[in-house]
């Protein structure tokens, strides 16, 4: 409740081993992977969908609220209170992303680069073109197409939604610094 007074906020947390997910798809997103192994209980439950001659597809702006909500509990959450805990749990992150292979105590500056990561998703138009994957939808946009699995994510959210995301992240960041000076 001191994160967010957003109801669904709840259904974020809902994963056993909610820490080691969460460290597991920060690690992803550090590395230019795909972290929807670990939170796929956050996708919505409707698919992206495009529209448009098979020649011609196009995003379809409807289906940009499929993440409104996400958006909305991204929004909600409280960076200061989020930052803060992320240093009280340091250590259990940093037990969890030893248990990945990696060294201890170098989970803060892999949190660090992928909020970089995400916060350096570009702009996308309103709507873009599309081309048909084997079971989903590639950006026809080589430069959209070439961006990182959570990237395209983010860019899938629409604009509005990509943009209340990205902000919550950089006040995230820069709670998550602060914090961090003060030790």
């Amino acid at each position: 409740a001191a994160l967010s007074a957003n109801r669904d906020f709840v259904r974020w947390l809902i994963p056993d081993q909610l820490i080691r997910e969460f460290v597991a798809a920060v690690d992803n997103i550090a590395q230019d992977e795909d972290p929807m192994a670990h939170i796929r209980h956050l996708a919505p439950p409707t698919r992206f969908q495009a529209m448009g001659p098979k020649t011609a597809l196009v995003a379809d702006p409807k289906s940009y609220h499929r993440f409104d909500a996400f958006a909305g509990v991204a929004a909600s959450i409280d960076a200061t209170a989020a930052a803060r805990l992320c240093l009280n749990l340091g250590p259990l992150f940093d037990d969890a992303y030893a248990e990945l292979g990696h060294a201890k105590g170098e989970f803060h500056p892999t949190l660090v680069r992928a909020l970089g990561r995400l916060i350096a998703t570009p702009a996308s138009p309103r709507r873009f073109d599309l081309v048909r994957q084997k079971v989903s939808f590639g950006f026809a946009d080589p430069q959209l197409e070439a961006l990182a699995p959570a990237q395209k994510m983010l860019i899938r959210m629409g604009p509005e939604n990509r943009a209340k995301v990205q902000a919550k992240l950089e006040e995230f960041r820069a709670a998550l610094e602060a914090a961090n000076r003060a030790g």
